[in-house]
């Protein structure tokens, strides 16, 4: 179990990036502990921060150049309507019982959307949402068969 929440670890992002905006999220655990993985768009760059559940402390940090890449470019600047946020929300109106294990503001086909993955009980549920409209472009359902 992770003693920090979504929220702090984002904070903790945030103040080690010193600028720039939450862009996405992941948690995971390993070996029995949480790890955070935090994505910050910052200018023409993005930045992923490792932090870990239990102290808080970053583990690790990496940092991209967008302009490498022609779907990453589409990025820099990108104006959408819906923030991680209201993303988040969407989300857990459609799946109040689940667990977001990801939510990551990514590029498909040239359209920006918020790449998410949840568990519910069993299933695992994988969905791509359109960062303007809200739509839910793409879903696939997982049911974990032991």
């Amino acid at each position: 179990q992770s003693s920090l929440t979504v929220d702090q670890a984002k904070e903790k992002a945030l103040n080690e990036s010193k600028s720039g905006q939450v862009i996405g999220y992941e948690q995971e655990a390993k070996f029995g502990k949480t790890v955070f993985e935090i994505t910050i768009l910052d200018g023409q760059n993005e930045k992923e921060y490792k932090i870990d559940g239990q102290t808080g402390d970053v583990l690790k940090s990496k940092t991209k150049d967008l302009t490498k890449d022609k779907d990453d470019k589409q990025l820099i600047n990108a104006s959408y309507k819906i923030d991680l946020a209201g993303a988040e929300s969407q989300v857990k109106s459609k799946y109040p019982k689940s667990t977001i294990e990801k939510l990551q503001l990514d590029v498909e086909n040239n359209t920006l959307v918020y790449d998410v993955s949840l568990t519910e009980g069993k299933k695992e549920i994988d969905l791509e949402l359109d960062a303007n409209t809200g739509q839910i472009v793409e879903e696939e359902i997982e049911t974990d068969k032991d």
